[in-house]
């Protein structure tokens, strides 16, 4: 329970931060705040779920198990998002964006070292080319605009 409720205040704080500090921008010409305005919306509707799961179907037994563990990766994923939001300027959409999966494939012990890697690369390049390609949003480039 707590670990849904850590993760519900966590998405809030993105949607909230994303949408004061960089905007939502329109359909036709999103900003830059739209994206993590959407992982935190899918996060307060996931934690939300586990609201209601961990509500409706009392495991006392296995909760009191996991609960520190789960409640440490609920923490970590909170940290990681907070890091994503204050990163994602600096650090262009890019490297950020590749960062917050990995970790959190990491964190959530979703997949083996290169599987994270691989995944992190994918999902990344389907995000930029979505947001860049697609909707024609100006994302930072960060760290690219010294490398290029």
């Amino acid at each position: 329970m707590w670990s849904g409720l850590v993760c519900f205040g966590a998405g809030l704080f993105v949607c909230t931060f994303s949408y004061t500090r960089f905007g939502l921008g329109t359909i036709s010409n999103p900003g830059s705040g739209l994206f993590p305005f959407v992982a935190g919306s899918f996060l307060v509707v996931l934690s939300l779920l586990l609201l209601w799961e961990t509500l409706s179907f009392r495991r006392q037994k296995s909760e009191e198990a996991e609960g520190k563990h789960a409640y440490s990766r609920a923490t970590l994923v909170l940290i990681f998002l907070l890091f994503y939001v204050l990163l994602f300027e600096p650090l262009g959409f890019i490297f950020s964006t590749f960062l917050l999966v990995f970790f959190l494939f990491k964190v959530l012990n979703l997949y083996s070292l290169k599987r994270a890697i691989f995944w992190s690369i994918i999902i990344t390049g389907a995000f930029y080319f979505t947001f860049q390609y697609l909707l024609k949003s100006n994302l930072p480039a960060g760290l690219l605009k010294v490398i290029l």
